[in-house]
């Protein structure tokens, strides 16, 4: 018999099981198109990616330590603006979109879930700045 003093069954720090990398993979590889939202009057753009294709469930989110972090939903939501950049285009061929990129400046994305969608949202400051990295790195001929 093994002496467990002081052991009172509790799982040791790191042990749970974190699925963290589960859902980032099944957010990237997702064959899933966004949803975009009309811009909201403040040049909010809202847009989500249903779950069910990439395998996530809305309990695998609830139980990731990242779920609430500006880390994550900066890195999402940009790659997901980036591999979707067509459904965003019409936002950023609107006549007022000089307009809405210069009322605010974006500093995160948001992000929120529901049973059925992935959902972020973002100022459209931030199309305007991804956008104009890559238009910088094509004109230079670099890769984006």
């Amino acid at each position: 018999m093994t002496d467990r003093l002081g052991d009172d069954g509790a799982q040791t720090v790191g042990s749970l099981p974190d699925p963290t990398a589960r859902i980032v993979s099944g957010l990237l590889r997702s064959r899933a198109e966004p949803i975009v939202h009309p811009l909201t009057e403040n040049g909010d753009v809202v847009f989500g990616v249903p779950l069910t294709p990439s395998r996530i469930t809305l309990a695998d989110i609830e139980a990731m330590p990242m779920a609430n972090s500006y880390s994550f939903g900066d890195f999402v939501g940009e790659y997901l603006v980036r591999k979707h950049f067509r459904f965003f285009e019409p936002l950023v061929l609107r006549n007022d979109y000089a307009k809405l990129v210069k009322a605010h400046q974006h500093l995160h994305f948001g992000v929120w879930f529901d049973a059925g969608a992935f959902r972020m949202q973002c100022h459209i400051s931030a199309l305007h700045d991804i956008f104009n990295r890559d238009l910088r790195r094509m004109l230079r001929h670099e890769s984006v």
